[in-house]
């Protein structure tokens, strides 16, 4: 699995920007992260999951989306730091083949995210904070 790291830059405050995440994430599964005594404290850091299926939409393309969202407040302005996680065609397609059982190889494909989708999640976050801000 690859990461892909971005970050921006917002006036908005903490709280506008968990407006922002509330709407642009609603249906996604959302978890607290922990932090690390040893990095820099934030003000808010979560990992947010959305898979698509075939009962459920995603605005975020096909296969899970998955993403960090780490906010820093840096004084007149705030820090987003995104990691969007996932793993491109290759690596799909060779996981998929690790596994000879078909229901095995559907279920590795699912556990996976897929790159693609989750920077079109960072991407719908920062452009749905730059909306809010007036920017976009």
């Amino acid at each position: 699995m690859t990461e892909e790291h971005i970050q921006h830059l917002t006036k908005l405050t903490t709280e506008q920007i968990k407006v922002v995440l509330r709407d642009v994430l609603r249906g996604a599964e959302i978890s607290s992260l922990e932090e690390d005594p040893l990095s820099e404290p934030s003000d808010f850091a979560i990992l947010a999951q959305q898979q698509k299926t075939l009962f459920k939409h995603s605005d975020f393309g096909r296969g899970m989306a998955c993403a960090q969202v780490i906010i820093v407040n840096r004084g007149d302005h705030r820090e987003i730091n995104f990691v969007a996680f996932g793993t491109g065609v290759g690596q799909q397609i060779a996981t998929s083949f690790a596994h000879e059982d078909i229901f095995e190889r559907n279920r590795a494909l699912k556990s996976n995210p897929v790159m693609r989708s989750s920077k079109k999640m960072v991407s719908s976050i920062i452009e749905a904070v730059s909306h809010a801000e007036g920017t976009g």
